[in-house]
């Protein structure tokens, strides 16, 4: 994990914090590895697990939400801002900055050679914030996370921060357009600017597996990228998802690609099958870009997993990657603490 990253991380959430301060608010924004929560890894551990799993209830294709085992990896491997109460257990928003190198490892929803960049993911709100009287935690998480890279950049000129979200998610879209108008205040001029710069979509068996997920460039820099608008209308229709899924793909090459000219580059993601990347050779500007989903994204919607079962999983897990006998003797009040941690709420 990169350590200049980190501290202009916490650089940001300070400076963030002291505002809430002098407003009176017990908001803090906070690094998860900087934080007392690394106290007992084990048990926060499991209470980022168990946020991911209770706030997300949405189009299970929006989120990929992690296992307990998938969260213990990225605390360790990337950064994680957290929101909470000053003192409190309870997360009221996270998100992951991942760190890609295509020298290290390439990746089939991003192909291209030498890259490297970080990409804002898994980026989620507590649903009970409105009612403390907490708006905009997200959108705020997605400025730390942009305003970081932007200052990293002065030291390594050639990252770029990344994000990809499903074309129909408008929540994710308008928060992210937002991040990159709030650096765009503070700066005084237009140095952050959110750029389509291609598409993907998944295959399993020939069959569309989810809808096509937009590819965007946070560009800091030159506004270099068309400017027009455009306005994209997805039709809703009793075909089945794989079929909506490839309408709304031949929306989508109308709306950004010459006619006939929809180039692909194929690789092969094991854990999900065929991954056909779609490249725009020019940029669209995200914020130009008027989405009407017509209810396209409506319906599949995720079921968190309950208490309990949430907990025989990490149970196992843990056994998995400890042992039973490391379980048994060292991680017995922990287990105690995760099980107890359902009283955990708002």
């Amino acid at each position: 994990m990169n350590n200049q990253i980190l501290d202009i991380l916490k650089q940001l959430c300070d400076l963030e914090n002291s505002k809430l301060i002098m407003e009176g608010s017990k908001l803090r924004y906070e690094i998860f590895q900087l934080s007392d929560l690394t106290n007992n890894l084990i048990l926060s551990s499991y209470l980022l697990t168990k946020f991911y799993n209770e706030n997300f209830c949405g189009n299970i294709d929006f989120m990929h939400i992690p296992t307990y085992s998938q969260v213990l990896e990225d605390i360790e491997k990337y950064p994680i801002i957290i929101a909470r109460e000053e003192g409190s257990k309870v997360f009221l928003g996270a998100s992951i900055l991942k760190y890609f190198d295509s020298s290290q490892v390439f990746d089939p929803y991003y192909p291209f050679e030498n890259t490297k960049y970080y990409s804002v993911t898994g980026i989620l709100t507590n649903e009970k914030n409105k009612k403390k009287g907490y708006y905009g935690v997200g959108k705020k998480i997605y400025e730390i996370a942009l305003h970081s890279v932007l200052q990293y950049k002065r030291i390594d000129p050639d990252i770029q921060v990344m994000c990809v979200i499903d074309c129909r998610n408008k929540n994710s879209i308008n928060a992210l357009n937002c991040a990159a108008k709030k650096i765009n205040s503070i700066y005084g001029e237009d140095i952050a600017f959110n750029e389509i710069v291609g598409y993907y979509t998944v295959e399993d068996n020939g069959q569309l597996v989810e809808a096509p997920t937009f590819v965007i460039r946070i560009n800091l820099g030159r506004l270099d990228v068309k400017q027009e608008d455009i306005k994209i209308s997805y039709e809703k229709s009793n075909k089945n998802n794989s079929q909506m899924y490839l309408d709304i793909l031949n929306i989508i090459h109308q709306a950004f690609q010459k006619k006939d000219q929809y180039v692909y580059i194929e690789n092969f993601d094991p854990d999900s099958g065929i991954v056909k990347y779609y490249p725009l050779v020019d940029g669209y500007l995200l914020d130009n870009t008027i989405i009407n989903t017509n209810g396209t994204e409506l319906g599949n919607c995720r079921i968190p997993i309950n208490h309990k079962l949430l907990h025989m999983n990490v149970k196992k897990e843990l056994i998995k990657l400890y042992g039973q006998c490391l379980i048994d003797n060292n991680y017995s009040k922990q287990l105690s603490l995760i099980k107890k941690s359902k009283y955990i709420t708002m």
